[in-house]
């Protein structure tokens, strides 16, 4: 005899017996269970693809797509199009303003006070260059720019913003020294020390 879910052959262990093992009958009438409920409610048994379109039957709620295909293309699409509204080449900072969101002057808040944190302890380590606290709140700054939490709050590129901040102490330190070479230059008046 055949199995009328699997359609395998076995041997009935008596004569009402249609399905192989529980397993199949079990699926059996949860398909029939669904058809029952669908028919109840008025919904079909199949569904439309959201990426191509085509028809196919329903095997769960939660299938949105025919076939693996549909849904890759889907989720590469759905990456693209978060990728292009993500921050690329504007300036790293937003300006707030009163008709902003609350939680985007709070997240607006949260990085410029990172990057003041930041401006701080390099002045700091400028000032003593063996500060190790001072260097120990830029990695841990850093480590917060690269973090997903960044991420999940801010649009701006976080290595975008570390290179700003890396070429904003480069170019302070070049002009510090810079400043510093021209008061060594200077003659004292005979009698000022």
């Amino acid at each position: 005899m055949n199995c009328e879910m699997c359609g395998e052959k076995f041997t009935p262990r008596d004569g009402n017996q249609k399905y192989c093992s529980v397993k199949c009958r079990e699926r059996r009438n949860t398909i029939i269970a669904r058809q029952l409920r669908h028919a109840k409610l008025g919904i079909s048994d199949s569904r439309i693809c959201y990426m191509c379109g085509k028809e196919f039957p329903r095997t769960n709620g939660n299938r949105k797509y025919c076939s693996d295909e549909c849904r890759e293309k889907a989720i590469r699409e759905q990456r693209s199009l978060y990728n292009s509204k993500r921050y690329r080449g504007q300036k790293p900072f937003i300006t707030t303003g009163e008709e902003m969101d609350p939680y985007i002057n709070l997240s607006n808040a949260i990085v410029f006070q990172a990057v003041q944190d930041y401006r701080k302890a390099v002045k700091d380590i400028e000032a003593e260059p063996f500060n190790y606290m001072a260097k120990k709140d830029i990695a841990q700054i850093e480590r917060f720019i690269k973090s997903e939490w960044f991420e999940m709050i801010s649009d701006i590129d976080p290595m975008t913003l570390i290179r700003h901040l890396h070429r904003e102490v480069a170019d302070g330190q070049a002009e510090s020294k810079k400043t510093h070479q021209e008061v060594q230059g200077i003659e004292m008046p005979c009698g000022q020390d």
